[in-house]
């Protein structure tokens, strides 16, 4: 399953305000394919409206837990994540094909 993730946080969380945190943030991003590899996780893409504090990522795996555990290491602050279950371009002219068929 294909999972389109998006992640805010407020400017009074965000690491870029607060020098300490930058260390083990930038570890967790420079690390992101080993992270989702050790959760089981296929990340296709990862990306930033920096500085407007949302980040956008596609991911692929077979369970929810999965991509949550990989999203609480890959963003090691608080955020607020809304995770869509999203189809590719295949799947829904099948999904198409299945409707038109009754």
């Amino acid at each position: 399953m294909f999972v389109h993730i998006t992640s805010t946080h407020t400017e009074d969380n965000c690491p870029g305000y607060d020098r300490a945190k930058l260390p083990t943030v930038r570890d967790a991003w420079a690390k992101r394919n080993d992270i989702a590899k050790r959760h089981n996780v296929k990340l296709h893409w990862f990306l930033s409206t920096a500085p407007d504090h949302t980040f956008f990522t596609l991911v692929e795996a077979e369970r929810q837990t999965d991509v949550d555990v990989f999203m609480r290491e890959l963003l090691p602050y608080p955020h607020k994540n809304t995770l869509t279950p999203v189809i590719t371009a295949e799947e829904l002219e099948e999904l198409a094909r299945r409707l038109a068929q009754g």
